[in-house]
């Protein structure tokens, strides 16, 4: 998980504990948690994406029982986080081409809907998988080899600056204090993790 990501999964948590105290309840335990959302228990530092929202979700279930709403959002992330890429690269892809959302429904005509020129399905309406489709299709006709951006002669930074797209390279990562960079890997880490983790995983 990211710093934010375990900023925001022990604030949850946080949440949990505080709505149990007030109303007298016992305290649930953070792993019985894990498996009620996931099946199975995992150690939130290696949780996905999705295991992520799907454990946010219980602990919302908990600490707000009458919001089904802040419970069903948290579900949607993931879908919320793919139409949010289709935007960076539609972003990308517009340095290039003149129409990028006509270039990518026309992605989708020849693969969702078999080149069939009738109704093609908007993107917004794209099944998950066809979404994730969407995105590796749309990635690698902007960053393969001989792709979008390696045609003009750009690096992965110059297109993202270019787009105003938020730029996660080891230059552009945040440094900020008790921050520091792997000399191996060059993963920047913010030192946030170990603040907060206090007890075991």
């Amino acid at each position: 998980m990211t710093p934010k990501q375990t900023a925001l999964y022990f604030r949850e948590w946080g949440y949990v504990r505080g709505y149990c105290t007030r109303h007298r309840l016992p305290e649930p335990d953070r792993h019985a948690l894990h498996r009620q959302a996931l099946g199975y228990d995992r150690s939130s530092k290696v949780f996905t994406n999705a295991e992520f929202d799907q454990v946010l979700a219980v602990f919302r279930g908990v600490s707000m029982p009458g919001s089904v709403n802040s419970q069903v959002r948290q579900l949607n992330e993931p879908r919320t986080r793919d139409l949010g890429k289709v935007e960076e690269l539609l972003k990308c892809i517009g340095l290039y081409v003149e129409d990028a959302r006509a270039y990518a429904l026309e992605i989708v005509r020849d693969t969702v809907n078999r080149g069939s020129v009738h109704a093609v399905t908007p993107i917004e309406d794209l099944p998950g998988w066809q979404l994730k489709k969407l995105i590796m299709d749309l990635s690698r006709r902007l960053n393969g080899r001989h792709g979008l951006r390696n045609l003009h002669g750009d690096t992965l930074h110059q297109m993202k600056s270019r787009a105003g797209v938020k730029c996660s390279c080891r230059d552009c990562a945040p440094r900020g204090p008790g921050a520091y960079v792997d000399g191996a890997t060059g993963q920047v880490f913010a030192g946030v993790e170990d603040a907060l983790s206090n007890e075991p995983f």
